[in-house]
């Protein structure tokens, strides 16, 4: 009897013993303690921190003086003017040369396609190569756009006949045709007719004189063009062709008594040639 109440003691004992250790064990906090460290958390402030907060409210810092204002480059002296990088600078405006100026470059740029087919010719003539001298004459050949009688002139004489057949093909293919004038434009918004070239077309005609103005054209088709305030580059396009095809120019001339009237002259394009101004 006192040995079974011994062992009931124990064991009460023992229950009470591995109450507590769960209790108290490392790690595993309540949850009304865990609320409590949430609800006020521990302060950092210490007594330095303190101390300097209640000097700098006795003894307040001074500001920096301010920076002077900034003067716009639109403000700056015009004498002394400062480049802003990455900003692009106006262009000069393109000179506008004199007539003497554009007469003195026309001449220097035929002087210079001269001089370059004098230095083909002189290339040429110590070349043995067949296919180099072919080159060379297929070259040579478009010169017909800066002096087409020389450029013919040299063609037919050349010795053989195969290369003479072949400068003159390739001449007939780099030559310009059309009507054989050259057209200025004014305020009337109509190509006027400043001059006719050597064995002009519309020139042999005898129906045209210089200051007739080209109002139009009709082509082969029947479609007229109207010629007013077209750009130069696209009337001439119109006037030039194939050397043999026909075209209708239509044409106003001022009579005497000062009234303009309206003709068409019938003229069939051909190979155009070309002089130096000189």
């Amino acid at each position: 009897m006192s040995f079974r109440l011994f062992h009931i003691a124990a064991i009460g004992v023992a229950l009470v013993i591995g109450t507590a250790v769960v209790i108290d064990r490392p790690g595993e906090e309540s949850a009304d303690k865990a609320e409590a460290q949430l609800a006020a958390p521990e302060s950092t402030a210490t007594p330095q921190k303190e101390k300097e907060a209640a000097q700098r409210l006795q003894n307040p810092p001074i500001p920096p003086s301010p920076e002077p204002p900034h003067t716009p480059v639109a403000q700056q002296s015009a004498s002394s003017p400062q480049p802003v990088k990455g900003q692009m600078q106006a262009r000069r405006p393109a000179q506008q040369l004199t007539a003497e100026q554009q007469r003195a470059a026309m001449l220097e740029y035929w002087r210079r396609a001269e001089d370059q087919f004098s230095l083909q010719w002189d290339r040429l003539d110590g070349t043995m190569d067949p296919d180099q001298r072919a080159q060379l004459i297929s070259r040579m050949a478009q010169y017909v756009r800066m002096n087409t009688l020389d450029t013919i002139h040299w063609a037919m004489n050349l010795e053989d006949s195969g290369e003479r057949r072949l400068a003159l093909e390739a001449i007939n293919k780099y030559a310009l045709s059309g009507i054989g004038a050259r057209i200025t434009a004014d305020a009337t918004g109509y190509p006027k007719i400043a001059e006719t070239t050597v064995l002009s077309a519309v020139g042999s005609t005898g129906m045209v004189e210089s200051g007739d103005y080209i109002v139009g054209i009709v082509n082969t088709d029947g479609q007229s063009v109207d010629f007013r305030n077209m750009p130069m580059q696209q009337i001439i396009q119109y006037l030039r062709g194939e050397p043999g095809s026909d075209v209708l120019l239509m044409l106003e001339r001022e009579a005497d008594n000062g009234q303009a009237y309206l003709f068409d002259v019938p003229v069939q394009r051909s190979l155009l040639v070309v002089q130096p101004p000189y």
